[in-house]
């Protein structure tokens, strides 16, 4: 059984944050978790941070992608997804996430293009 204990998480990753703010992998995480209990708004502030300090983040560009599907803003979605595949090509998660973006958007053949990828 796991604790579910997110606001305590979020708090001990931005008092670590506030030691280091040039940390992107505790950004991540951070938005990882806000992610994860719907707080999309704020997981993509997160990864804005992580990918301050490291642009070649895949995976924070991959839950940018994510949170930004979640709030329904797909084309900055797809753009995200891209970002993500430049640095790392072989991400089948992103290609997936890509292709639902597309779907919600009705680019059906570009869709099923990223869903094969992946």
């Amino acid at each position: 059984m796991k604790l579910r204990r997110d606001e305590e998480a979020i708090a001990s990753y931005g008092k670590a944050l506030s030691y280091q703010p040039g940390f992107p992998v505790a950004w991540y995480y951070r938005a990882s978790i806000l992610f994860v209990i719907g707080r999309f708004e704020e997981a993509v502030a997160n990864c804005d941070q992580a990918l301050h300090y490291q642009t070649d983040y895949a995976q924070a560009w991959w839950l940018r992608s994510s949170a930004l599907t979640g709030l329904g803003r797909y084309e900055e979605a797809i753009a995200s997804y891209d970002q993500a595949l430049k640095y790392q090509p072989d991400y089948p998660e992103a290609w997936s996430g890509r292709g639902h973006a597309l779907a919600a958007l009705n680019r059906l053949e570009e869709a099923i293009v990223s869903y094969d990828r992946g």
